[in-house]
């Protein structure tokens, strides 16, 4: 949460800002302390997703029930005054084309994937890992592996599926 929301509260000129989260990320330590730490200047307003991960897990983004559930969930944050929004799911991501034609560009969409993804290859570099384009690709998903897929290709562009990429499902039996 940290890479959104302290971008968001810092650059905010009105003062509000807006998070679109999960319920369980709202609950969580991390959102707590960042908030606390990084935007008890500004006015948060806080609102969860429901439904939008499971339409972006189906392979939705654009349809009507997107949109609908979208204006319910950002159209009072624009109504009362937010100029940034806080992407902190990250399914929310693949959203983006449709957040930004819900809110027509009067709020700045902070997505925290690009820094998240650069920390993680910091880390990985820091181990003495060398990144290169022969590494092995292993994606898990809960759900259909299909819809993993068109997710990855958005991410990567086309990433070929051949010997060096697997997608496989798991169950998680927390999540059953």
């Amino acid at each position: 949460m940290e890479p959104a929301v302290k971008p968001a509260a810092l650059n905010s000129v009105s003062g509000v800002i807006g998070v679109l989260a999960t319920s369980g990320t709202f609950n969580g330590r991390l959102f707590q302390e960042t908030s606390k730490r990084f935007a008890s200047d500004v006015k948060m307003i806080i609102q969860p997703g429901y439904g939008l991960v499971e339409l972006v897990e189906s392979g939705d983004f654009s349809s009507n029930k997107v949109f609908e559930l979208l204006h319910r969930y950002i159209d009072p944050m624009l109504d009362a005054g937010a100029d940034h929004l806080v992407l902190g799911c990250t399914h929310y991501p693949f959203l983006e084309t449709a957040i930004q034609l819900v809110t027509k560009g009067k709020l700045t969409i902070v997505n925290p994937a690009p820094a998240v993804a650069l920390q993680v290859q910091r880390i990985y570099q820091s181990l003495d890992h060398a990144i290169s384009n022969d590494q092995f690709y292993h994606f898990f998903a809960s759900g259909n592996i299909e819809t993993m897929q068109i997710l990855v290709n958005q991410i990567t562009g086309e990433m070929p599926v051949n010997e060096n990429v697997e997608f496989s499902f798991f169950c998680n039996p927390q999540m059953d």
